[in-house]
């Protein structure tokens, strides 16, 4: 299956990142998509465009605004 962003209104297919497991949650909730699916959330990613930096933050990093993608989404946090 091919991988794309996840992100409303997106479908970035380049420079996508692995959701990590400790975040995954976060990452989900805010995506505020209701149709995801556990087949979606396997083969879905979060592609550079939706971080500050270009990339998430590393899981040492708790306070970066990396943590969860904030970049160009329907609702910025």
């Amino acid at each position: 299956m091919k991988m794309s962003c996840m992100v409303v209104g997106c479908g970035s297919t380049g420079n996508v990142c692995n959701i990590l497991q400790e975040r995954r949650e976060k990452w989900i909730g805010a995506l505020r998509r209701a149709d995801l699916t556990e087949q979606k959330l396997k083969y879905g990613r979060i592609c550079s465009k939706h971080f500050i930096t270009g990339k998430p933050a590393k899981l040492t990093e708790k306070n970066h605004p990396d943590g969860i993608q904030n970049k160009n989404s329907r609702t910025n946090f």
